[in-house]
């Protein structure tokens, strides 16, 4: 499953409706709540979101209810909801085209909501890993232990931060059996001891439940070997400033702040490198410029 969560709009008039989804996600009615609200945290997952926690088990139950977030700022692969009644507006269910609810070719159905940007998209492994390892902040391990032990945990001790720290950049790497990575990050909300980005890959990844609880920046597991079943856990009361890039599935018991940060959306990794056109240049001495 490809999950998408969470997700902000960056255009908060148009919620999620770009070049890429034609449909804004809320209705656009009613009294202006967190619900309402074009910036409010929502998620997207091609697979079926499952709520849990104290005073959750409402969201896909009766009554539909203005403040429930299920089919208004968070949507799945399920169509209709069953012994309902009246169906939540908007009734968007989830997916991309080139599957059976959006045959590839054809227009964005109307009861279809999607990706506000290119699916699949991740960071540039390879670069990623050289910007890490220039930093000191690159661990590569045969592979994880499969239970419930950190196999590593990236803390203040071994996350170097660099001068800009929303450019500092850990990743981890596991060749051979899934591991467990655990994040502990110090500080407030409002001043996280670490940013940056984290890449794991072929792993999942858990945040600390006590201790640490704040990160600034982004947090991402690729899932090379097509195993899954890879797993991020924001657990507790940590609380993400940033964004997810998972592939996998997501638990989300604490705080996510939705932002896209200008010092990691400009971060080489992060970007696809096009052709843009073809020019030769054969001297480049000044007297001569460009010559054949």
């Amino acid at each position: 499953m490809q999950v998408a969560a969470p997700l902000s709009n960056q255009q908060p008039d148009k919620n999620w409706q770009n070049s890429y989804n034609s449909h804004s996600r809320l209705s656009g009615s009613g009294t202006p709540t967190l619900l309402n609200n074009a910036e409010a945290t929502g998620a997207g997952a091609e697979g079926i979101i499952t709520y849990g926690g104290s005073g959750s088990g409402d969201e896909k139950a009766l009554p539909v209810e203005p403040d429930d977030r299920y089919k208004k700022v968070d949507f799945d692969s399920v169509q209709n909801l069953s012994g309902v009644g009246s169906q939540p507006i908007p009734n968007y269910r989830f997916c991309r085209q080139g599957t059976p609810c959006w045959p590839a070719g054809s227009p964005q159905p109307p009861d279809v909501i999607t990706y506000p940007f290119t699916y699949n998209s991740k960071f540039d492994a390879e670069l990623m890993q050289s910007v890490a390892s220039s930093q000191g902040n690159y661990v590569e391990m045969a592979g994880g232990g499969g239970g419930t032990s950190a196999d590593i945990t990236i803390d203040a001790s071994n996350f170097n931060q660099i001068t800009s720290p929303l450019s500092s950049v850990f990743m981890v790497r596991l060749t051979g059996a899934p591991g467990l990575t655990q994040i502990v990050s110090s500080g407030s909300p409002d001043d996280c001891g670490l940013k940056g980005t984290i890449l794991v890959i072929n792993g999942n990844v858990r945040t600390a439940n006590s201790g640490g609880r704040c990160f600034d920046g982004v947090i991402s597991i690729q899932d090379p070997n097509n195993l899954g079943n890879l797993e991020y856990r924001n657990i507790g009361n940590f609380t993400l400033n940033g964004f997810t890039n998972i592939e996998g599935t997501a638990t989300i018991a604490g705080t996510v702040d939705p932002h896209i940060l200008d010092d990691i959306i400009n971060h080489p990794g992060f970007h696809e490198l096009k052709l843009w056109s073809w020019r030769e240049c054969y001297d480049t001495q000044a007297s001569t410029g460009c010559a054949p």
